[in-house]
Order: C-alpha cells, then sequence, then structure tokens
C-alpha cells in the first residue's frame, strides 16, 4: 500500500510542470550604519504554458548586521497569485523573520 494518495493523472501533471524562478533583489549599504533595506520581486513562471506567470512575490525589509558573524532579516511579503493557477488560489501576505551565520 502507498503513503500517498496519488493518482496517475497528479503524477503525469508533476512530471511535466516546469517553473522559471527568478529573482531580482536591490539592496543599498548605509555606511557604518548595521541595517541595509532591501526590496525584492520573485516571479514564477509556468514554462510548460507559454511562460505564464503562476505567481509574483514583492518583498521589503531590513537586514541587520549583529557582529561579523551573525545578521537578522525582518520583512514584509505580498505573494500575489494567477487565477488560473490550481495549488493556490489566494493573494497572501508574509512577515518574515529570518536569521544568517556567516563563517
Amino acid at each position: 500500500a502507498s503513503l500517498y494518495n496519488y493518482t496517475e493523472a497528479d503524477v503525469r501533471l508533476s512530471e511535466s510542470y516546469h517553473t522559471l524562478r527568478s529573482l531580482l533583489t536591490v539592496e543599498y549599504d548605509i555606511n557604518g550604519c548595521p541595517l541595509t533595506p532591501f526590496v525584492s520581486v520573485e516571479v514564477f513562471n509556468n514554462m510548460s504554458n507559454q511562460f505564464n506567470f503562476d505567481k509574483t512575490r514583492y518583498s521589503a525589509g531590513i537586514d541587520w548586521k549583529v557582529n561579523k558573524s551573525n545578521s537578522i532579516e525582518l520583512s514584509y511579503m505580498y505573494q500575489d497569485v494567477n487565477a488560473e493557477n490550481d495549488d493556490e488560489d489566494v493573494n497572501s501576505h508574509f512577515i518574515c523573520v529570518g536569521y544568517k551565520y556567516s563563517f
């Protein structure tokens, strides 16, 4: 018995679904300041459907460099989903918190 309840049509769809993700980020390094503001846009293109947009994500936030090795990110993200996309059918708002360690 299978752990997953996938039909053969689901498997064929996943095998033929190809997405191109493009991300553009702009950040501004303020000289002598530990805060770095940024904005970004990420576009998901469905390559199986003539490069139609599946969704677009817009983000804005700050990256706080605590010290040489540690930084914390706080940002807001808006996700705009194409109505034709079956997986996700609602636009969403996110508050994102991230941690980075560099060595």
